[in-house]
């Protein structure tokens, strides 16, 4: 049986390398339950290194922060999503959504008479 998948990326100007894509998204969504950038990174099997420098390059590409973060101590420390970053984790959410939907009829129809 044949498929596809349909991948929705955000790019900024004339920059080549994708600023939000479903890595970002996943990122985003696990900060927003998890409330920590370690844990979120840790539950992806990802560098904390590499979850932070995908943070600071969407924020780069907007112009707006996406994660208020308080740093550890005694009491430990936690991140949150920003009101921006809710709103461009549900509009992702929401137009993969629409993306996928429309991307399998459309290879239906293209493709189905072919595969």
């Amino acid at each position: 049986m044949f498929r596809q998948k349909s991948t929705l990326k955000l790019f900024c100007g004339d920059d080549p390398r994708a600023f939000f894509g479903t890595g970002p998204f996943l990122l985003l969504s696990a900060i927003g339950e998890t409330h920590s950038i370690a844990k979120a990174a840790k539950s992806m099997n990802m560098a904390y290194t590499k979850a932070l420098a995908l943070i600071k390059h969407a924020e780069a590409a907007l112009g707006k922060p996406l994660i208020t973060a308080q740093t550890g101590g005694k009491g430990g420390g936690g991140s949150e999503l920003t009101e921006t970053a809710l709103a461009l984790v549900a509009a992702f959410r929401t137009c993969q959504t629409a993306l996928d939907k429309e991307a399998e009829t459309l290879f239906q129809k293209h493709f189905g008479p072919i595969l």
